[in-house]
């Protein structure tokens, strides 16, 4: 009885410090408090969201939305991406059939961390495939495979820029009126150019998200457009 009785008080301390743990850490989809209070407190809602209603958020509220995503919901935005890449895009049968294995092979489990094992070699023979047979180009992969935007949607984002906070008013702004750190939102030179800036840097201020970048949104973002 003693020994049951000291097992049930084990098992109750660490649900417990699990709790805190949980409660204490909670996952940051945005360093900006205002986006990231919005994106905890519109998870529910967000899972409902459709491809075509996350580009119509700000793209700020776009990742944050995204990230704050379950890993099913994160796939079937990629599906709703290549759906409609196959049925209204000019893409010829080759490339159509090559997006087709990769939605096909990708699942849910490719947002756990670590990724599983599988998706490493056969990522690298699949872009192998693109890059030297069906001679894609950088551009060319990024817009198709690493971003839930069009071309036409994330080309438009140009016009507008992310409106994130300078390095220099980081470092200048004072403790009353401090800046968030920009969250960040990139890891491709790619996605950067298509913006006007000329690359993706690595920035020590940002907080590293779990997702929202690379492959089905599937990597992290480790920098902001410079």
């Amino acid at each position: 009885m003693k020994k049951l009785l000291a097992i049930t008080a084990l098992v109750i301390s660490i649900l417990i410090h699990f709790s805190f743990t949980h409660i204490d850490n909670p996952k940051i989809y945005s360093c900006d408090p205002v986006i990231n209070k919005w994106a905890h407190d519109n998870a529910d809602t967000n899972q409902k969201l459709t491809r075509n209603e996350l580009v119509r958020l700000d793209f700020r509220y776009q990742v944050a939305a995204f990230r704050s995503l379950t890993p099913n919901n994160k796939l079937r935005i990629y599906h709703e991406k290549i759906d409609q890449l196959l049925t209204n895009s000019s893409l010829n049968e080759k490339d159509k059939t090559h997006l087709r294995n990769l939605s096909d092979f990708i699942k849910s489990d490719f947002y756990s961390s670590p990724k599983p094992a599988k998706y490493s070699q056969y990522l690298e023979n699949w872009k192998s495939k693109a890059y030297n047979d069906l001679g894609w180009s950088a551009e060319k992969m990024f817009l198709l495979v690493e971003t839930w935007m069009t071309e036409i949607e994330i080309k438009n984002l140009t016009k507008k820029k992310v409106d994130e906070p300078k390095k220099d008013n980081l470092n200048s702004a004072t403790d009353d009126e401090a800046i968030p750190p920009p969250t960040c939102y990139c890891n491709s030179h790619t996605y950067c150019g298509f913006q006007g800036y000329e690359a993706c840097s690595a920035f020590s201020g940002c907080t590293a998200s779990e997702s929202g970048c690379g492959f089905f949104g599937g990597s992290p973002c480790y920098g902001v457009c410079r």
